[in-house]
Formats: structure tokens, C-alpha cells, sequence
């Protein structure tokens, strides 16, 4: 399976998290009237947003500045923090102009959790066998 770098995981955070403070002014552009639970949306999203933003700023990774949380307990909180994306909706009876989005974004979270490399590239050791798909690529072109 193809890991994602964290460098790569920490500037998609950075887009993430813009993406969720930004999303109550798209969903206000996409639907037209009132929609159910958008209010409760409008909170959520950006509430999310921030705590992603700070949890990359946290994290130990290139891209974080305080390096205080380890790469492992920033998955674990990404994977949470999708879940409560996807069953957010569900929960709070959203409507489907506000549901699908939403549940998108949890995926895209999950996926990213889910596929990123544990140690930043300034832990890693160099080792002879390639730690993902690329890199083995990379390797064989050589």
C-alpha cells in the first residue's frame, strides 16, 4: 500500500482544516433557503476545522511547529475526529445538502489517517527495503 509521507500529511491538514472553517460560506453559496441543521453545521465544521489545525500545529511532523503529540496519537485523533464527521450527520439529522458533504470529508480524513507513514522522515532510519510502493519504484528505475 502506498503510505503518504507526513510532510504530505501535515500540509493536507493545513488544507483540511481551511477547507472546514471555510465550509459554512460554501454551503451558504450551494444551498439555496433554509436547510435543515445548518446552523448546528455552521458551528461544527469550523469548530472541527480548528481543532485539526491545531492538532497538525501539535503534531511531530515536518510541518508542525510544537512537535508535542507523536505521529500515532495524531492518527488515532484523525480517525476519531472522521468518525465523528461521518456519524455527525446521522446523529444530528442533518439535511442531504449538508450529509453528503460532510460524510465525504470524514472519508477523506479516514483515508488520510489511515494511509499516512508513522515516523516523520527525519526519524526514520535508512534502510535497504523501500517503505513504500514509490520509493520501491524509485529503487527499480535506478
Amino acid at each position: 500500500m502506498i503510505r503518504i509521507p507526513t510532510r504530505a500529511h501535515g500540509i493536507m491538514d493545513l488544507i483540511y482544516s481551511g477547507a472546514l472553517m471555510a465550509a459554512p460560506l460554501v454551503l451558504k453559496a450551494m444551498t439555496n433557503g433554509p436547510v435543515k441543521g445548518q446552523g448546528i453545521a455552521n458551528k461544527l465544521l469550523p469548530t472541527i476545522g480548528a481543532g485539526i489545525l491545531t492538532q497538525g500545529l501539535m503534531s511531530n511532523h515536518e510541518v508542525g511547529a510544537v512537535k508535542a503529540l507523536d505521529m500515532k496519537t495524531h492518527m488515532k485523533m484523525d480517525l476519531g475526529i472522521s468518525a465523528l464527521m461521518m456519524a455527525a450527520p446521522y446523529v444530528m439529522n442533518l439535511d442531504k445538502r449538508i450529509k453528503y458533504p460532510m460524510i465525504a470529508l470524514g472519508v477523506i480524513g479516514l483515508g488520510l489517517a489511515l494511509m499516512t507513514k508513522t515516523k516523520p522522515s527525519y526519524e526514520q532510519a535508512p534502510t535497504e527495503k523501500p517503505d513504500n510502493f514509490l520509493e520501491h519504484v524509485e529503487k527499480q528505475v535506478h
